[in-house]
C-alpha cells in the first residue's frame, strides 16, 4: 500500500520547525570536585535546567532569541511579592500596562532556581550576532540596561549584574517553571524566523521608544534635572524652591501666596517641604526670584516642555503668573537635585577669553567662539556682535595669512550658529563685557566695564619651560610631607583644596610657584592637583572642577554625619543634607559637629531643635553665630 503525498509529508516533517538551522543550548546543574554546582551542556531531552537566550546553528553562527532580566527577589521590596515572599508576576503585571509597549513584548516569564524570583524574557525577531549587526546589538545592550533601570526605581529587583546578551535562563521546558506565556508573539516571531538573514534594527527601535517614553514617565531619562542646561537650571532650581517654601530671595508679603504654607515631610527620603496650592508672581518677583533680566522669562519661556513639566502655570489679565509645583513621583528626587545646585557660583562658567593680541595660530577660532559666547551671555544682539568681531579679528598676529576663520563670512556663520541655538542663554550672565571687547563695539550700545580686564582673561606666559625645569629640580629637594584627610582635601595655610577622594590620605609635598601650588604625591613625584592659593577671606575650600562629586557620593561618603543628624531630628538632618550639596564634596567636619552638639551644649529640647533648623532651613540661615543667637531668642 503506497502513502499519498500528504501522508509522505506528514509522516517526514521534522519535529522541530520553529527555526531554520538553530537550536537552543541546554544546561543541566551538576557538582565539581569541590561539591559546588556548576552548568553542564546537555541535549533537550535530558531534562535540562537551564536554556541559552540565543540559538546555535550548525554553521558555527549564533542569532539572540530573547532579552533576560534577572528578577531577584533579595533586591525586590515586599510590594511586589506574594505572601510567600515570592516576586508576583501578577503584580508586575499590573504595573506594567502603564508601560503597554514594553508588556507586549515580555514572550516568557519563568520561576528562577531558587522559586522566589523570576526570569522575564524579551522576545525578539532573530538578531544574527555578527559584525554586521554590531550596532543592532548595541541597541539591544541599551534596552537591557535601560529596562533594568527602569525596574529598579520601580522597586523591582532587576540584577545589574546580569547584564549582557548570551546568557542563560531557567528553561520553560519545565512547564512547573512557566509563569507567562504570550503564545501569540511567540507565533508572530517564528513567522519572521523565515528571514534570519535579516538584521531587525526597526524591531530593536520601536522596543528602544517604548523604553524611552518609560524612562521619560519615570523622570529617569534627564537624571531628575530641572532643565538640560546646567546654567539655566540653577535659575529654575530658585523658582522651584521658592514655590515649595525653601528659598527665599526676596520678602515674601501675604499677598503672594493664595492659601496658608503648611510644612509636608517625606520620611522616606527625609526631605520636609512646603505644600503651596499656587504662588502668583508677577514678572518682576519672578526675575529677582530667578537672579536673571526680565526679558529672558516672557514670551516662549512658559511654553517650554521642561518648565510645563514641573510646574502648573496660569497666566492672568493682571500680568502676573500662578505657579504651583506639580505632584510626581519623583519630587524628592527634583528637589534633591535643586538643592545641590540653587546657589552654583556663574563665576564658575566663564570663559576662558584670550586677548587678540595674545591669540596665537591654532587657537584663533576657539577664541573667536569664546568672544561671541561672551558677548551672547551678556546680551549683546547679533548684529552688533558681528560688528564687534570684526574689528577684534584685525588685531590678531597674523590675521591676513588666516585661511578661514578670520573672514568674515565664517565670522557670520559663527555668529549666526551661536545665537541660533539656545536662544534662552542670551543674557542670562549679569555681568558686563571685559573693557577690552566692549570697546570694539557701536559707541551707542556699548557699557563701558567697571574693571580693565575679565578675571578670566588669560595671558601668554614666556616662562613655562623655565618653570618645567624648577619643577622636576625643586620637587627633589623637598622632605617635608602633608597628609590628605579622608575626603581627599589638603590642609594649607588655614584653606583646604580638592585633590581627589581616590588620593584619601595619600602622602603629598608641595611646590608653590607663583602664587599657585603643585601637590605632588610624596614618594611616586607624581602631579595631583595645581590650585591658586586662595586669599578669600570667607571662603574656606577650593575645590577643582574634576575632583567635585555629585549628591549620591556627598551622602554616602558623609552618611554617619546624616544618621547622626536625623536621630537628633529630621530638619537638622535635611540642614546638614543642604549644606553638604553646597560644599561640592568638602566635608566641614568642625561646622558639621557644632551643628551635632548644639542640642547636648545648650540643653535644647527636641521641639526646639526641630524649629530652629526648620527656620534656618526656610531662611537660609547658615552661620554658626546667626543660628545661636536665633536658638536663644526663641
Amino acid at each position: 500500500m503506497t502513502s499519498s503525498p500528504a501522508q509522505l509529508k506528514q509522516k517526514y516533517k521534522p519535529k522541530y520547525t520553529g527555526y531554520v538551522g538553530g537550536r537552543f543550548i541546554y544546561y543541566r546543574l551538576v557538582p565539581d570536585l569541590n561539591g559546588e554546582l556548576v552548568p553542564q551542556r546537555c541535549n533537550r531531552t535530558d531534562n535540562p535546567e537551564l536554556q541559552s537566550t540565543y540559538l546555535y546553528n550548525q554553521d558555527g553562527s549564533e542569532v539572540l532569541r530573547y532579552i533576560r532580566l534577572d528578577i531577584d527577589a533579595e533586591k525586590t521590596i515586599d510590594s511586589w511579592k506574594d505572601e510567600n515572599g515570592v516576586v508576583s508576576w501578577t503584580l508586575i503585571s499590573r504595573e506594567l500596562e502603564k508601560y503597554p509597549g514594553i508588556k507586549r513584548q515580555i514572550e516568557k516569564v519563568i520561576l528562577s532556581r531558587s522559586k522566589r524570583g523570576i526570569h522575564i524574557l524579551i522576545g525578539l525577531a532573530p538578531l544574527p550576532l555578527i559584525s554586521e549587526s554590531i550596532q543592532a546589538q548595541l541597541l539591544a545592550r541599551k534596552i537591557q540596561s535601560n529596562l533594568i533601570t527602569c525596574f529598579n526605581e520601580l522597586g523591582i529587583g532587576a540584577d545589574p549584574a546580569g547584564r549582557g546578551l548570551k546568557l542563560l535562563f531557567s528553561t520553560y521546558r519545565n512547564h512547573e517553571n512557566l509563569v507567562h506565556s504570550n503564545q501569540i508573539l511567540t507565533k508572530n516571531i517564528e513567522k519572521s524566523a523565515k528571514k534570519l538573514g535579516a538584521v531587525r534594527v526597526n524591531y530593536l527601535n520601536n522596543l528602544n521608544n517604548a523604553c524611552e517614553e518609560m524612562l521619560e514617565k519615570l523622570g529617569i531619562k534627564r537624571g531628575n534635572r530641572l532643565y538640560p542646561d546646567l546654567r539655566l537650571e540653577v535659575k529654575i532650581a530658585r523658582l522651584f524652591l521658592f514655590v515649595l517654601g525653601m528659598y527665599q530671595p526676596i520678602e515674601i508679603n501675604s499677598t503672594l501666596f493664595e492659601n496658608k504654607v503648611t510644612t509636608d515631610q517625606d520620611y522616606l527620603n527625609n526631605i520636609s517641604y512646603a505644600k503651596i496650592n499656587t504662588v502668583e508672581l508677577n514678572y518682576e518677583q519672578i526675575a529677582e526670584i530667578m537672579a536673571t533680566e526680565k526679558r529672558n522669562i516672557y514670551g516662549k519661556f512658559w511654553d517650554k516642555k521642561e518648565i510645563k513639566e514641573l510646574f502648573n502655570i496660569d497666566k492672568t489679565i493682571d500680568n502676573t503668573i500662578r505657579i504651583s509645583v506639580k505632584e510626581t513621583r519623583n519630587l524628592h528626587k527634583m528637589i534633591q537635585r535643586a538643592l545641590s545646585i540653587w546657589n552654583y557660583q556663574p563665576s564658575e562658567l566663564k570663559l576662558n577669553l584670550i586677548r587678540p593680541e595674545n591669540v596665537l595660530d591654532g587657537s584663533r577660532n576657539s577664541a573667536i567662539v569664546s568672544w561671541a559666547l561672551a558677548m551672547k551671555w551678556s546680551g549683546i544682539d547679533s548684529e552688533n556682535a558681528l560688528k564687534c568681531l570684526t574689528e577684534m579679528v584685525k588685531i590678531i598676529p597674523d590675521c591676513e595669512n588666516a585661511k578661514k576663520s578670520c573672514k568674515k563670512s565664517q565670522l557670520k556663520a559663527t555668529i549666526n550658529s551661536i545665537y541660533r541655538n539656545r536662544r534662552e542663554l542670551e543674557g542670562w550672565i549679569r555681568e558686563e563685557l571685559p573693557e577690552w571687547i566692549s570697546e570694539y563695539l557701536p559707541c551707542n550700545l556699548a557699557k563701558k566695564a567697571a574693571t580693565p580686564a575679565a578675571e578670566g582673561g588669560y595671558t601668554i606666559s614666556l616662562s613655562r619651560n623655565i618653570q618645567a625645569c624648577r619643577l622636576s629640580t625643586d620637587l627633589l629637594h623637598i622632605k617635608k610631607f602633608y597628609i590628605l584627610r579622608s575626603d581627599g582635601f589638603l590642609y594649607f595655610h588655614g584653606k583646604y583644596y580638592s585633590c581627589g577622594l581616590k588620593h584619601s590620605k595619600k602622602k603629598v609635598k608641595l611646590l608653590i610657584l607663583d602664587n599657585m601650588i603643585h601637590v605632588y604625591g610624596f614618594e611616586d613625584n607624581l602631579k595631583i592637583a595645581v590650585h591658586k592659593i586662595n586669599t578669600e577671606k570667607y571662603k574656606k575650600f577650593s575645590v577643582l572642577e574634576e575632583h567635585e562629586l555629585d549628591v549620591e557620593e556627598i551622602f554616602l561618603f558623609n552618611q554617619n554625619y546624616i544618621l547622626k543628624a536625623k536621630s537628633i531630628s529630621g530638619s537638622l538632618s535635611l540642614f546638614i543634607q543642604s549644606i553638604l550639596c553646597n560644599m561640592k564634596g568638602f566635608s566641614d567636619n568642625k561646622f558639621i559637629c557644632a551643628m551635632l552638639s548644639i542640642k547636648k551644649k545648650y540643653d535644647f529640647s527636641s521641639r526646639k531643635i526641630e524649629q530652629l533648623f526648620a527656620y534656618c532651613l526656610e531662611n537660609r540661615i547658615f552661620g554658626y553665630r546667626k543660628i545661636i543667637e536665633i536658638s536663644r531668642s526663641m
